[in-house]
């Protein structure tokens, strides 16, 4: 599998491909390129990873702004365009605008399905996000995996056994209860 992290700073499965980040010359867009012998068993024998190249690739983000989420768009297009590549999956820990699961006043965009859309349009083959603000933006996002904040959770408490789980307003409720049953707390 071959990996390419938007973030240089974020590399939750190791080192990734080079790829060409950069601004046409209006200064507000963005452009990406993944370089031609990226994939080239001729040049690497291997592909970067050492590993002979399976057609799977990763995209990893950590998204602090909406360029990063246009970046996302940029790579999928550009990744679907290389003959070799077969499977693009994406990790993107928090997906932004998930927050707003529902409609609150008369005329408001629903910004969760927005994004949802958006993700969806690049075909990913899995999308792996952990621990959503809600169950609808896995229902809404075709092939998602959500990794559950459980594991984190029982570490943080392990030793502990005075301690309160509080949720902030009614949705929240629903996800505390459902952490509350696997931790088996009363």
């Amino acid at each position: 599998m071959v990996i390419f992290n938007l973030d240089e700073e974020f590399t939750p499965y190791g080192a990734g491909a080079s790829f060409v980040n950069g601004m046409f010359p209006s200064g507000c867009e963005l452009n990406v390129r993944i370089p031609e012998d990226t994939f080239d068993p001729v040049r690497y024998g291997e592909n970067i990873t050492g590993l002979a190249f399976d057609g799977r690739v990763m995209v990893t983000v950590r998204v602090s702004s909406s360029d990063d989420i246009m970046k996302v768009m940029l790579i999928a297009d550009a990744l679907k365009r290389i003959r070799v590549v077969k499977e693009i999956s994406l990790c993107m820990p928090f997906v932004p605008y998930a927050r707003q699961d529902h409609i609150a006043a008369p005329g408001e965009a629903l910004s969760l399905t927005v994004i949802a859309s958006m993700i969806n349009s690049c075909g990913f083959d899995e999308v792996i996000m952990f621990d959503p603000h809600s169950d609808v933006l896995s229902a809404l996002i075709d092939r998602s995996l959500v990794i559950s904040n459980l594991r984190l959770v029982k570490k943080v408490l392990e030793g502990k056994s005075d301690y309160w789980l509080a949720s902030p307003d009614a949705g929240a409720y629903k996800k505390i209860g459902k952490l509350a049953d696997q931790l088996g707390y009363d």
